[in-house]
């Protein structure tokens, strides 16, 4: 993958001064531990992430989580997060499902999961071994509802079955609205699991992409004038789904935008000009326009906000795969954090300013 995040400063605001809090400190050694000592440092970090759940303190997490000095450290922090879950007396997986979703007008689909049909089809794909070892909530989480549960809610849902189920019922929502127009979704659904051992936690999507995608697509275009392509993730902890479930959201909207603004750019004859900036705030901006003035074509962006788990390099890199896909050569890298509330720059604009073509670098580094 090549390093593109070396042409882009990273919005981001990280702490300068090495970590005081205990948790960062921890997680600070389990990075530069080797493999004799990683699982001793594991398990310590684990234990004190469930003695202040256990004791309903959270805000040692919180602030440890806003204090990271990189990325490296909240991954580490939120894998631990998701380690101590698993270790409680009873579990939950979750199951994410991207949707790009064209809809001729606002209309009104039905939120439930397809519970049996969908326990079927993970059972032949040997991802569980009995229709028993996952009891599926009712109906499915958006993005906002999933990201709002906190890792209290899930750690107290994990210690009775009492609370489980409880916790499962609360998802009552039984019918979602959809706009008129294009967007993408994601959806959660989240399942108690009944015996830990017989779950196969994310197994490599190409195993079970086709079989769980048929049975999303059948279950959600039972609507005419509404058109559906579903996209679901592997089965994975509940903190692990919603970082990547956003990420996955993000990239396919991304992916949709280009294309739409690709398309309309050369629909008028012009040639495509496509720049990318950091924005104050944690903002990546995506925007496209001619690279030429002689026409007025507003320039449109496509924002994407940064979470503590993005990889840009990882952003980048699929953005520029797509961008050669598609055959656009005039690209642009911004070498600055553009002030808040700006406008989507222009591919001129952005030639004026510092920055660069990332395929013409002299500097650019590949790992393989």
């Amino acid at each position: 993958m090549n390093h593109f995040s070396q042409y882009i400063i990273d919005p981001r605001q990280y702490p300068d001064t090495a970590p005081t809090n205990m948790l960062l400190h921890q997680a600070e050694q389990i990075i530069r531990s080797d493999s004799k000592t990683k699982a001793h440092l594991i398990s310590l970090l684990t234990q004190n992430l469930h003695n202040y759940l256990q004791e309903h303190n959270t805000l040692p997490i919180s602030v440890a989580l806003a204090m990271v000095s990189n990325r490296t450290q909240y991954q580490t922090i939120w894998q631990a997060l998701d380690m101590v879950l698993w270790q409680q007396p009873f579990a939950f997986v979750v199951l994410p499902v991207v949707m790009v979703i064209g809809s001729e007008q606002q209309t009104i689909i039905q939120n439930n999961i397809p519970e049996e049909k969908l326990t079927e089809c993970l059972l032949k794909q040997g991802l569980i071994k009995n229709t028993q070892d996952i009891v599926w909530a009712k109906n499915w989480l958006d993005d906002q509802q999933f990201s709002g549960i906190k890792i209290d809610e899930w750690f107290l849902a994990s210690q009775s079955q009492e609370a489980a189920t409880e916790f499962l019922n609360q998802f009552s929502d039984e019918q979602k609205e959809i706009t008129l127009g294009q967007q993408v979704l994601v959806q959660y659904a989240v399942g108690l699991v009944h015996c830990k051992d017989e779950i196969k936690l994310n197994a490599p999507i190409s195993q079970f992409a086709m079989p769980l995608m048929n049975v999303f697509n059948a279950h959600f275009t039972q609507q005419q004038g509404l058109t559906i392509f579903t996209n679901p993730l592997a089965v994975q902890q509940p903190l692990a789904a919603m970082a990547k479930g956003s990420n996955m959201r993000l990239t396919m909207a991304l992916d949709v935008f280009c294309a739409n603004a690709i398309r309309a750019i050369r629909l008028q004859g012009l040639r495509v000009g496509a720049v990318v900036v950091a924005q104050q705030t944690n903002l990546l901006i995506f925007s496209f326009s001619p690279t030429d003035d002689s026409h007025h074509f507003e320039t449109q962006g496509f924002v994407w906000p940064l979470s503590s788990m993005d990889d840009i390099d990882l952003i980048l890199n699929n953005f520029l795969n797509l961008l050669s896909d598609c055959q656009v050569e005039n690209i642009r890298f911004c070498q600055h954090i553009q002030a808040e509330d700006q406008p989507f720059l222009s591919y001129l604009a952005a030639l004026k300013e510092d920055g660069i073509h990332p395929f013409f670098s002299k500097n650019m580094e590949k790992t393989h």
